[in-house]
């Protein structure tokens, strides 16, 4: 339960976010954008990472995981700074470092928990 509560971490962030843009004035459009970028990265991570488990040859698989990882760079940069041209530099930069800050989080945890699941139990070891 914890492991799956932690690859979440992401949907947390988001919504902690929220109030605090709230509290401290910062423009919601901002985090409008931060979250935006964030969600759309992330599905596009789903969709690419499907399609690589059921790629029948390991290129295949290196190539969706390696391509996607730069589509997945490119537009959420492109959403950040395309609506943060159209509106604000407080907005842009804002949704820039929620997106960053959920970026590092998730990383960072989604190391952790991977750690856990590839390690093996005890009556592996025996």
């Amino acid at each position: 339960m914890g492991l799956r509560a932690a690859r979440l971490i992401d949907v947390a962030v988001l919504a902690a976010a929220l109030p605090l843009f709230l509290a401290t004035g910062i423009t919601l459009v901002g985090w409008a954008i931060g979250a935006g970028a964030w969600t759309a990265q992330r599905l596009v991570q789903v969709v690419i990472t499907l399609r690589a488990q059921a790629a029948a040859d390991a290129k295949t698989t290196v190539g969706l995981m390696a391509g996607g990882m730069i589509v997945r760079g490119w537009l959420a940069a492109g959403i950040i700074f395309g609506v943060g041209l159209a509106t604000s530099d407080e907005a842009g930069l804002s949704g820039a470092l929620l997106f960053i800050a959920t970026f590092t989080l998730w990383f960072t945890t989604s190391m952790i928990v991977r750690s856990f699941e590839d390690a093996p139990s005890e009556e592996g070891r025996r």
